[in-house]
C-alpha cells in the first residue's frame, strides 16, 4: 500500500492561530494529526520545538510531493498549500496502487 504520512500539527489549546490553521487544513482536505504540546506525554515534541527554535504556533511538519520533510510555522497558508495539499485521497491512492500492480512494480 502506498501511504503518505499525515501532517503533524503541533499546537496548544485555546490557540486561535492553531484553530484557524486546523480548520484551513480540514477545508482543503489535508489529513493531519494534532499534537498537543501541553500534554505531559509530549516531552519529545516540546524538545523538538525548542531545537527548531519555534517562535509561533502552530507548527506543521510533513512530507511534500517529493517526499522532502517540510516545516511550516504559524499561519503561512501559501506554504501550507504548497507543501501539503498534494496528499492523495484514498481513491487516488488505490488507482495508483492498482496501476503499479498491473505494471508489476508491486
Amino acid at each position: 500500500m502506498i501511504t503518505m504520512e499525515k501532517v503533524r500539527v503541533y499546537s496548544k489549546p485555546n490557540c486561535k492561530n492553531c484553530d484557524k490553521v486546523k480548520k484551513f487544513l480540514e477545508e482543503h482536505k489535508i489529513d493531519y494529526i494534532n499534537i498537543d504540546l501541553t500534554d505531559k506525554e509530549e516531552r519529545e515534541s516540546r524538545k523538538l520545538m525548542s531545537e527548531l527554535g519555534v517562535k509561533d504556533l502552530p507548527v506543521l511538519i510533513g512530507f511534500d510531493y517529493d517526499l522532502e520533510e517540510r516545516v511550516v510555522e504559524g499561519e503561512d497558508y501559501k506554504s501550507i498549500l504548497k507543501c501539503f495539499a498534494n496528499q492523495l485521497s484514498p481513491e487516488e491512492e488505490k488507482k495508483i496502487e492498482d496501476r503499479l500492480k498491473a505494471l508489476g512494480y508491486l
